[in-house]
């Protein structure tokens, strides 16, 4: 019987933690291009160019240290890098708030719309975390996102990452469970403005 508790005890701690499996982020790849370097988990498979001609990145990384199934539905996990020519940081802040906020079917909880949250990427640039959840009804599933806004002054332009995990739970539990947000600020936190 003890036996069977252990074994038990292992597999619902083993699923909780699987995203904390730091093994994942062993094997890395740069990204790169003259503007910035970026290190990504080796397993993450790359999208095709969202835009070619600015060099924007995407990736697929559902499966990637998070469960495939959540709730009998499938767990998707998105990462995307994308340029935008602006004057300030503020200027790309209120367009990725902007874009959160357009989903017509986009329903959140009650007084948690988005938060902000600060940190200092890799090499040296303060950056802003915009991190929101919420449910759409036309995609019948729940999100939990996460961007970051940084500012190049020398390019003029800010440099948006953008992390989004869609599933179903209503609870919303399984983004701190799997620790979405540390997983999205672990890749964010190497970037390197050149």
């Amino acid at each position: 019987m003890k036996h069977i508790f252990l074994v038990l005890f292992v597999l619902v701690f083993v699923g909780l933690n699987a995203q904390v499996d730091t093994t994942v982020f062993a094997a890395q790849k740069k990204v790169e291009t003259a503007e910035y370097v970026l290190r990504v988990p080796e397993l993450w498979r790359k999208l095709p160019d969202i835009d070619a001609s600015s060099r924007d990145r995407k990736y697929e990384f559902s499966e990637v240290a998070l469960p495939k199934m959540f709730n009998k539905t499938p767990l998707i996990a998105q990462f995307s890098l994308r340029k935008y020519v602006c004057d300030s940081i503020r200027a790309a802040e209120e367009f990725v708030v902007s874009e959160l906020t357009s989903f017509p079917d986009r329903i959140t909880e009650p007084g948690r719309n988005y938060a902000k949250d600060t940190i200092t990427v890799e090499s040296g640039e303060k950056a802003i975390i915009i991190s929101t959840r919420y449910y759409r009804r036309t995609r019948v599933s729940n999100y939990s996102q996460f961007d970051m806004v940084v500012y190049s002054k020398k390019r003029k332009t800010a440099y948006m990452l953008n992390v989004t995990f869609q599933y179903r739970d209503p609870t919303y539990g399984i983004e701190t469970d799997m620790k979405f947000r540390e997983y999205a600020l672990r890749v964010f936190k190497t970037l390197v403005l050149r």
